[in-house]
């Protein structure tokens, strides 16, 4: 997966100009390796956008996930292990969770369930992306509390489309 590179400056430390968030050394960041990326401005933080979640057991995937929503100003962060994104979502709910079937311990439509029975989570927008595309898991994917489904593999443009419907977030101009 190609990185993206953005320019942006640091403080400098030590230096009377910091504390006054005066930025002077350029710093460079590479989106492929960034999960969370916030902008600051004059002491404020700019919001990046809704914060999405993503759960599939190939790291590349969460990767190319996080690569294609990022792109499109969501807050993206995921992670490769059932169990543990369970915690992480119940613990602080993204406003949108995409979501493998196929992983070892938890099948994505176990977490599905488990979350639609929880009030912290039963109306969380579910995306399942995942290569099980017959028409019986796509029942199943909705049965189980599902929002949308997905076939791996997936153009970065429908997934971009299906993310900003299930957050009610307009397009970005000049996005594809």
């Amino acid at each position: 997966m190609r990185s993206q590179v953005f320019s942006c400056s640091q403080p400098i430390p030590n230096s009377p100009q910091s504390s006054r968030w005066a930025f002077s050394r350029p710093i460079f960041v590479s989106v492929s390796r960034v999960h969370s990326f916030a902008f600051f401005a004059l002491g404020e933080a700019v919001s990046r956008g809704p914060r999405v979640f993503v759960v599939d057991d190939d790291p590349a995937m969460v990767e190319a996930v996080q690569a294609v929503l990022g792109h499109d100003g969501f807050d993206v962060d995921g992670a490769s292990d059932a169990a543990a994104a369970l915690r992480t979502v119940l613990r602080t709910p993204p406003e949108l969770l995409v979501l493998d079937i196929n992983m070892p311990g938890l099948t994505g439509w176990e977490i599905c369930d488990i979350l639609r029975r929880q009030p912290a989570t039963s109306a969380l927008p579910i995306l399942f992306l995942t290569g099980r595309g017959d028409v019986t898991d796509r029942i199943t994917a909705m049965q189980v509390g599902g929002t949308d489904h997905l076939t791996k593999p997936f153009r970065a443009e429908d997934l971009r489309a299906r993310a900003r419907a299930l957050t009610g977030r307009p397009a970005q101009r000049g996005v594809r």
